[in-house]
């Protein structure tokens, strides 16, 4: 989004909330957890929490993690 908040973008891509947004040390991609498949951050062993890295501007989004468990 813009500095005055304008034009957000949801580079996420979920109708799910994520969790713990991270960006990347040169500001060009954000690391995010997706619950996916039923996973709640509070249960454990349930759905699929997975890491995802994404650039910016919201394309190239990609599971850099890949596991079920």
């Amino acid at each position: 989004m813009g500095a005055d908040g304008s034009a957000e973008i949801d580079v996420s891509g979920d109708r799910i909330v994520d969790d713990a947004p991270a960006w990347s040390p040169d500001g060009r991609s954000i690391a995010f957890v997706a619950y996916l498949h039923g996973a709640d951050p509070f249960t454990i062993g349930q759905g699929d929490a997975e890491i995802f890295v994404v650039r910016a501007d919201g394309g190239g989004r990609t599971d850099v993690s890949r596991n079920p468990a």
